[in-house]
């Protein structure tokens, strides 16, 4: 019997985990703390871009037992199955998040009557 250890991708995941990491502190910060055009946000997109790079190298190298294996994303059932929940969190998000913003915003309602 294999040690389930060894099966985990640990080096993919320390690769993963910070580009992760960086593509969503480059998408709070731009706009909000830093202009989009500010050096922290332009070096946080290509700290984004040379970290799943790397990743996407040590995916192919692994083979099989990588942290994502790429014969695993030709299947239908996977794309189809992001797909789906793509579009349905897309839902929620807009009904829960995004409509009382634009009653409020365009229609000039106070927050309770947006809800």
């Amino acid at each position: 019997m294999k040690h389930p250890m060894k099966e985990f991708d640990l080096i993919g995941f320390a690769l993963f985990g910070p580009a992760a990491i960086m593509l969503f502190l480059v998408l709070d910060f731009g706009g909000n703390r830093f202009a989009w055009n500010s050096p922290e946000v332009i070096g946080l997109f290509c700290g984004t871009g040379a970290m799943f790079a790397i990743w996407c190298f040590w995916n192919y190298r692994k083979g099989v037992s990588a942290l994502i294996p790429f014969s695993m994303l030709g299947r239908q059932a996977v794309w189809s199955s992001c797909a789906t929940i793509f579009i349905i969190s897309g839902t929620v998000f807009v009904t829960a998040y995004y409509l009382p913003l634009y009653f409020q915003g365009v229609k000039a309602q106070t927050p309770f009557q947006s809800g």
